[in-house]
């Protein structure tokens, strides 16, 4: 044997045998890591603490200040008592709403003064002509109805935690159908290389069929037609392999997009397309999609959020009733320093309440919403009533496949035998060639049949997994 053979040999071993397997998990790896579904789910769950977080700054202490000048002349000094009063005023203050109460709290400092022109006085009569004012205050305000505790405060917080379920629902949702998707496709590649192995087999057998007519007949033991039989059976093989290549390069290609793995032509499918999955009974089925389902999970959120919505329409319903408390210091002086000795003191404690005589446009809006909570348990009764009639269609189609399976394996088993006799019968010179060609097109399609059968079952029972979504669980 020389070196050129010996490379050649080398080379044929390396491709052969350098082909790793590709297993479903890797492959479903790929499509998580390249698919923006998967991607992109922190980032939502960030926005969405984000804008809770926002929310609850309502309770953040807030800081407020005023400077201001101002110069006053009336127009009858004798009527106001003053021809001019000139003042400078700071005031800084501070307020927070709590949380947890409702209440709201305010407080701050005030400070003011400057010269005074008072009319003309009697006699005996002495005013300066300064005056300084400062104050002190601090004020309270409870709700005891309308968003007591914060109620209507918080609503939109308690909205922004069903946002944050509602998009991990949705988003799980979507990544089952594209992996049970992906999955389908990954089944379709074992198909396609189990029936280019077929396909290729048989295409070597017609090239030897040809082979060996075209001997017999240059040794005048056939026809010249049984020659043109061979080879017309050689290219339909041929043409039908290259059809599949074709096929199977295009899929290649589609696999490659959504899983970001770029040597699929140079590997191999890690499944055993004769294996078929083992099929839970019906009833278990059917449980795991009523206790599972996402979608109606989904329709069932709506309904919370509805309620939670109709909770804050009847809080507005309510009288705006509020418990008012303010205490004061004070002090107005002509000297400066006797104007810091604050001992005039004020304290006012009071209600106050505020109703509309109607209020359509609520009661309306509550009456609205809930005839949408009846609307969408409707939609969940006809939902779950139409999913699980597909999922037992589709369960008693995989049901009934197995059976068929096993048929389709002695049919097989038969159109071999049948091949090997038709040979048999065309080497004794008693039968036409024609007919070793259709006993070896029935093994061919026998084998095909089978395999697509096979293919079917997996593709539905991944179609039966995402149905029930348990295919990630």
């Amino acid at each position: 044997m020389n070196m050129k053979k010996l490379h050649i040999i080398f080379w044929g071993a390396l491709i052969v045998y350098g082909q790793s397997n590709l297993t479903m998990d890797q492959f479903l790896a790929g499509v998580r890591n390249s698919d923006p579904v998967f991607t992109g789910e922190q980032i939502t769950q960030q926005r969405i603490e984000r804008e809770k977080a926002a929310l609850r700054g309502i309770d953040d202490w807030q800081i407020e200040s005023q400077f201001g000048v101002s110069y006053i002349e009336p127009s009858n000094p004798y009527i106001s008592g003053f021809e001019s009063v000139a003042a400078a005023e700071l005031s800084g203050g501070l307020s927070r709403y709590f949380w947890n109460s409702g209440g709201s709290f305010s407080g701050g400092l005030s400070f003011s003064g400057g010269p005074v022109a008072y009319a003309s006085t009697g006699p005996g009569i002495d005013l300066p002509d300064q005056n300084y004012e400062h104050s002190i205050n601090l004020g309270y305000v409870q709700p005891l109805l309308k968003n007591f505790r914060g109620r209507l405060t918080k609503l939109p917080i308690r909205l922004k935690d069903f946002e944050r379920e509602i998009d991990l629902l949705e988003r799980a949702d979507k990544r089952e159908a594209i992996l049970a998707s992906a999955a389908s496709a990954y089944v379709d590649w074992a198909y396609f290389e189990a029936r280019k192995e077929i396909l290729a087999e048989r295409l070597t057998l017609a090239e030897r069929e040809y082979e060996r007519t075209k001997e017999k007949f240059e040794a005048h033991l056939v026809d010249q037609v049984d020659v043109i039989r061979a080879e017309t059976s050689m290219e339909r093989a041929r043409l039908s392999l290259e059809s599949l290549n074709s096929e199977l390069t295009s899929h290649l290609i589609y696999m490659t997009i959504i899983s970001g793995i770029e040597d699929l032509s140079s590997r191999k499918p890690e499944l055993d397309i004769d294996e078929l999955p083992e099929l839970k009974d019906i009833g278990s089925v059917q449980r795991e999609f009523k206790t599972g389902s996402r979608l109606i999970a989904l329709l069932r959120k709506n309904i919370e959020l509805l309620e939670i919505s109709r909770e804050g329409k009847e809080e507005e319903l309510k009288t705006n009733l509020n418990l008012a408390g303010n205490l004061s210091l004070a002090k107005s002086d002509g000297e400066i320093g006797e104007s810091f000795i604050l001992d005039q003191p004020t304290v006012s404690v009071g209600l106050s309440m505020d109703f509309p005589l109607d209020n359509k446009v609520l009661l309306n809006e509550i009456e609205v919403n809930k005839l949408s909570i009846e609307e969408i348990n409707h939609q969940i009764t006809v939902l779950e009533r139409a999913q699980l009639n597909a999922i037992t269609k589709i369960h008693s189609t995989l049901k009934s496949l197995k059976p068929v399976i096993e048929l389709q394996k002695k049919q097989i088993e038969i159109a071999r035998r049948s091949e090997e006799a038709e040979l048999a019968v065309y080497q004794q010179g008693r039968s036409d060639f024609t007919f070793v060609i259709q006993a070896e097109d029935a093994v061919l399609a026998s084998r095909l049949a089978v395999l697509e059968t096979k293919r079917t079952f997996h593709k539905l029972f991944y179609q039966l997994e995402d149905l029930t979504d348990s295919f990630m669980r």
